[in-house]
């Protein structure tokens, strides 16, 4: 159940959404939103990239300027953050911290976690993804600019993009058509009961929006909207096919740059091809598929049916 978009040269020129949004007959459609987990990652990593464009910070900016409690914090660069390569440990992989999360939770709780959960190897010695390390720039976009997350994000993106239908945080609310997420039980979908609380997740994961609104996100950030091309390239240039925010990867001769996520039964994925100047994501709420298969399988239909028009 979920809804898919592909955006191709800045035009929108597929959109379908399937099953429902909320159970029993609550059909999606092109402005239901989902929660989009990490591709949150994409718009945290754009800010960051805005923030150093404007001579705020640097990649070589060491994250003891605002976390001196972090172990490694003075070695620790913004550059080792947006790659994945601090070391510090994923909190997100803590035992209970599913359950913990689901309850509000701030920057101060969140901080002694990372602090108390210490570190898996050296900075820069290798990738490992961590969403520690987004939660960690997202606290640094607020200390930079000198307001809330959620603001930086409508200031910076939302705004600008006028993307009406994302925001970031909040609790769940199917009356203003966001969907619930699903499980399947035997041939019965359940629903998952469990909400995180998505103000603690921060640009590692909070955002909610809909497929049209990450597809048209993706254009615009390959389209100069949002960065120089100097700091697009950056982003793009790959480590262990890991961008800033973005993974790298090649099929079938093409470069594609993206992302997924997954989030309290929510899955995504979203990715951008440059040589065909098309954006792509699909957004579920109920899914037992794997994504990228899933997203592989229906861009090879995509060219095929296109080429054969």
């Amino acid at each position: 159940m979920g809804t898919t978009t592909v955006i191709e040269d800045g035009i929108l020129v597929y959109q379908k959404s399937i099953g429902v949004a909320k159970l029993p007959k609550s059909k999606p459609d092109s402005n239901t939103q989902y929660r989009i987990g990490s591709i949150s990652k994409t718009y945290t990593s754009t800010v960051i990239l805005q923030m150093i464009e404007e001579g705020k910070i640097s990649l070589n900016t060491t994250i003891g300027r605002y976390f001196k409690d972090i172990p490694n914090a003075n070695r620790i660069t913004i550059e080792h953050l947006l790659y994945h390569r601090s070391g510090l440990f994923n909190l997100t992989e803590e035992d209970g911290f599913s359950k913990w999360i689901q309850k509000p939770r701030f920057r101060e709780d969140i901080l002694a976690k990372i602090k108390n959960n210490g570190t898996n190897f050296d900075p820069g010695l290798k990738k490992e993804y961590a969403n520690t390390n987004y939660i960690l720039l997202s606290y640094i976009a607020e200390d930079v600019d000198n307001m809330a997350f959620e603001k930086v994000l409508q200031t910076r993106i939302f705004t600008p993009l006028r993307l009406e239908r994302t925001n970031f945080g909040g609790q769940l609310n199917p009356s203003s058509n966001q969907a619930l997420s699903y499980y399947r039980k035997g041939n019965v979908w359940e629903r998952i009961p469990k909400e995180t609380y998505l103000n603690a997740t921060m640009g590692a994961g909070g955002i909610v929006s809909t497929s049209k609104e990450v597809a048209f996100f993706y254009h615009s950030l390959f389209s100069g909207k949002l960065l120089t091309k100097e700091s697009l390239k950056l982003m793009t240039t790959p480590k262990d096919e890991m961008g800033m925010g973005i993974s790298v990867v090649s099929y079938n001769g093409l470069i594609i740059y993206g992302h997924d996520g997954g989030i309290d039964g929510y899955t995504s994925i979203a990715f951008y091809i440059p040589e065909l100047k098309l954006a792509t994501c699909m957004t579920f709420n109920a899914s037992t598929e794997n994504m990228t298969e899933t997203a592989i399988q229906f861009l090879q239909n995509f060219m095929s049916s296109n080429t054969s028009r």
